[in-house]
């Protein structure tokens, strides 16, 4: 007769296996739309080619600077409360790029995003790892990987909201980030990683 407990347990990895799928796709869906989308606003308003290209390296700074930290953070909030952070960072973000068109907001902005993005994805992918058996962790991370490649990859789609206005392809990305911290907060559990099985 099969346990129940472990069957309850199965199905529940499973779950969080896809929330977090879904997480990691729209963060690729993040910054595969707002690289090409604000290089394209910025160089209508005149702004120079190498500046546009300093403003855009600002999303890998935040990027770099949360990886400087975030597995302290990680340690204390756990995996569920830094996943969320990272996604309201993001959600605040999009919501104030068309309210703040200047230069040096969204040098911040992104810088923002580059942050929120690194958090979701360090928490994100570190807790696949943990939650994976040994004989599936190499395919879940693929998997893991394609499903950023996939958001990153349809992210450029949104340049065709543009023609709703600037603020479109913002409020729809949005709009999405949204739901996903919903769908995180109502549906993942706590987790905090293991000392024995960080180290």
């Amino acid at each position: 007769m099969p346990d129940s407990t472990a069957t309850t347990v199965t199905q529940s990895s499973k779950l969080n296996y896809f929330i977090l799928i879904t997480v990691i796709i729209a963060a690729g869906l993040s910054q595969g739309l707002l690289l090409p989308v604000l290089s394209i606003l910025l160089e209508q308003k005149g702004i120079s080619s190498s500046l546009n290209g300093m403003n855009a390296a600002a999303l890998y700074v935040g990027s770099f600077a949360m990886t400087l930290v975030a597995e302290r953070i990680l340690s204390r909030i756990g995996f569920k409360k830094l996943i969320a952070a990272g996604i309201s960072l993001v959600l605040v973000s999009l919501i104030l790029f068309p309210l703040l068109p200047g230069v040096k907001a969204w040098f911040l902005l992104r810088l923002l995003v580059g942050a929120g993005d690194s958090a979701i994805n360090y928490a994100a992918q570190l807790w696949v790892l943990l939650m994976t058996p040994a004989a599936h962790r190499g395919r879940n991370l693929s998997l893991y990987g394609m499903s950023y490649g996939l958001g990153f990859s349809l992210g450029p789609l949104g340049i065709s909201l543009l023609r709703f206005g600037q603020a479109a392809p913002f409020a729809a990305i949005a709009l999405l980030f949204l739901l996903v911290l919903l769908l995180v907060l109502f549906k993942l559990p706590g987790s905090r990683p293991d000392k024995a099985e960080h180290g």
